[in-house]
């Protein structure tokens, strides 16, 4: 949104009225590729495996009962 709002100065209402990929090829056309792949499902996996959520399911399905 930085980049977004900052540097593109682009409206808040053209900011999320815009796609993903809209936002891509805007970012992409000023200031180039990024040139990453997206994150594998191992690497995906391994995040979680580091960064657990801080809750598990059995309680977010109980505080929503509530």
């Amino acid at each position: 949104m930085a980049l977004a709002f900052g540097q593109l100065k682009i409206s808040p209402e053209q900011f999320w009225a815009s796609t993903p990929l809209e936002l891509k090829a805007t970012f992409e056309g000023v200031f180039g590729s990024v040139g990453f792949e997206p994150l594998s499902k191992d690497n995906l996996e391994g995040l979680m495996g580091q960064f657990p959520d801080s809750y598990s399911h059995d309680q977010s399905v109980k505080h929503k009962k509530e």
